[in-house]
């Protein structure tokens, strides 16, 4: 294992000049700091050298989610100390192809393990790579499972057979997975460029691109899942976990990670490493993946309880928007005082403490608000759909929400696809994985993944 001592701060990072006081981390924590820990702070904020006593301090940020470490990419030989796991359901020539180049590129670096998991279609690759044929499909959570059980390196990537430009993302993972503490590293997953106008959608809401910022992954933090379209781990920590939950066909990836954090290891994302998956050719297998993707909150209920919520957000935020959508500001004005005062007081003591808690409260309830809509346009979908149709100004709320949080994302960034277009794409993409959270509340017999979490947020002050 390795330590490190470079830090990058998370975009939530915020400190007023040479102050005391810093407000970083998912969830928001707000941390008084000495003056020793000022010096801490200041070298990672300019990228100075650390001084030799950053680490407690460094640990607790990083814990929190407030600071991220940067690991600098393996120069050594990967071969000794990683192996590559490849589940593989082959249906086509062209998949075939992809497959075989795949592994071509891997073999020159490390070690390849493809598990055939009963292709229709018969699968040849390099001799160079150990090839495991199964005799019945058991999904890819079985199938890396397999692979899993004859890796005896320290490392084990698992990389599904459509992704490409894994050579270059392997050494950096390979680094950030051998730190101290660590138990999995996962990089961008980016859509494949192209010029249809799904593809040019996916660019820019593939629900595997996770964005540009690092950060670590856990349930209820801004990062709380990562695809499982390329993972570094730590085999010992995977074989602890006894790998995947065969019985999941879908969301045994966030399973897998949420299992993963919850023995103790850490997982973080890792963007700097860019690896390409395809988009969805057509928009019936798009709306039937993310559809498909909404069913794996029922088995997630079951399993992780506390982590499938559609709505985390404090009952304050709640009744605050919906006075101010039903035309009573006065109640709404009255909530947010509350909030203020509550939170000022406890913030005090600290410099900066009274206009700290103001900037929190407003970013609070705004951030409130966008988790709101966010599950209007999902695990609501149905509610949100019969208010869009009942006329008057429910109707007008209800096709706001379906609409506003679109156009601001389709405003975000480059745009490469027009706005009506993407808009449509972004509420047919929203309702198929709504529709798919609801479909399996039926199947699993349970209201978990719909029913909000209203417990009031306190600010973790240390």
């Amino acid at each position: 294992m390795t330590s490190h001592s470079e830090f990058v701060c998370d975009s939530s990072w915020h400190r007023y000049f040479d102050g005391t006081t810093l407000v970083a981390g998912s969830p928001i924590a707000v941390f008084s700091l000495s003056e020793t820990g000022r010096e801490i702070v200041r070298a990672i904020e300019t990228g100075i050298q650390l001084p030799d006593f950053h680490g407690p301090l460094t640990s607790r940020l990083e814990a929190a989610g407030a600071i991220h470490p940067l690991a600098r990419p393996f120069d050594e030989p990967l071969d000794p100390i990683l192996t590559v796991v490849i589940p593989a359901f082959v249906k086509s020539d062209s998949e075939h192809t992809r497959l075989r180049h795949l592994v071509d590129e891997l073999c020159v670096s490390c070690q390849v393990i493809v598990v055939d998991d009963a292709s229709p279609k018969e699968i040849l690759v390099s001799s160079s790579a150990n090839l495991i044929k199964l005799d019945e499909n058991r999904g890819p959570g079985g199938a890396r499972n397999v692979g899993l059980k004859a890796v005896g390196t320290p490392f084990v990537a698992f990389v599904d057979s459509d992704v490409s430009g894994c050579s270059e993302a392997l050494p950096l993972l390979v680094s950030t997975c051998s730190m101290d503490g660590v138990g999995l590293a996962a990089p961008r997953v980016a859509s494949r460029p192209s010029r249809t106008r799904l593809t040019r959608y996916e660019e820019k809401s593939s629900p595997l691109d996770l964005g540009k910022e690092p950060g670590r992954v856990a349930p209820g933090s801004r990062i709380s899942y990562v695809p499982s379209a390329m993972w570094v781990v730590r085999t010992d920590v995977a074989k602890s976990l006894d790998g995947f939950d065969e019985s999941m066909r879908v969301g045994e990836d966030v399973d897998f990670v949420w299992r993963l954090v919850r023995s103790g290891a850490s997982a973080r994302y890792e963007p700097r490493a860019v690896v390409y998956h395809d988009p969805r050719p057509t928009l019936r297998a798009l709306l039937k993946q993310r559809f498909s993707y909404g069913t794996s909150a029922g088995p997630l209920s079951d399993r992780h309880p506390s982590s499938i919520r559609p709505l985390k957000t404090s009952w304050h935020s709640v009744v605050l928007w919906l006075s101010f959508f039903a035309g009573l500001p006065l109640i709404s004005a009255t909530i947010a005082a509350y909030t203020f005062i509550g939170l000022a007081r406890r913030l005090r003591h600290l410099d900066h403490g009274v206009r700290e808690a103001l900037r929190l409260v407003v970013r609070g309830h705004w951030s409130a608000l966008a988790s709101i809509t966010r599950m209007l346009r999902r695990e609501w979908i149905l509610v949100t759909f019969v208010c869009a149709f009942t006329g008057g100004y429910l109707s007008g709320l209800a096709v706001a929400a379906l609409t506003v949080p679109a156009m601001v994302n389709y405003l975000r960034g480059p745009r490469r696809l027009d706005p009506m277009s993407f808009v449509a794409l972004r509420i047919l993409d929203d309702a198929a994985y709504g529709l798919g959270v609801v479909a399996s509340c039926v199947r699993y017999r349970t209201l978990r993944p719909v029913v909000p979490d209203l417990r009031s947020w306190r600010a973790n002050v240390s």
